[in-house]
């Protein structure tokens, strides 16, 4: 499953504060690689048609996030790879910091916190 609709879902919108905390270099080598590289519009496709792959279905589902609470959330986003990055260029407080205000417009009254997410599901063969 590849990411959709990236600046729409709560991943991108937990990390924008965060992305003052990385190095130059490292939000530049981060936008080129991962599964989130696939996601930019056309890419896929391509990677696809170099691959010599045949699409038989290409279909965006839904599927939000769901941790039990902020401090699940916290944990799961600080133990991110590319937190890391950000945590050794700035500390764990500040990355921490920002975070936990990042979450609180998807936390639910009870507690839970519920992060939009789209995907892109393509399924081929070979030729």
């Amino acid at each position: 499953m590849i990411p959709v609709r990236v600046p729409e879902s709560g991943i991108a919108f937990v990390f924008k504060p965060v992305f003052p905390l990385f190095s130059d270099d490292a939000l530049e080598s981060m936008k080129k690689s991962g599964r989130f590289a696939l996601s930019e519009p056309g890419t896929l496709e391509e990677t696809r048609a170099a691959a010599g792959l045949i699409s038989h279905e290409d279909d965006e589902l839904e599927f939000p996030i769901v941790l039990e609470d902020v401090t699940a959330a916290e944990r799961a986003f600080l133990a991110a790879g590319p937190t890391q990055l950000a945590i050794g260029n700035s500390s764990v407080a500040a990355v921490t910091e920002a975070i936990h205000g990042a979450l609180e417009p998807f936390t639910a009254g009870d507690g839970r916190v519920v992060l939009p997410a789209w995907y892109r599901v393509l399924i081929c063969s070979s030729t």
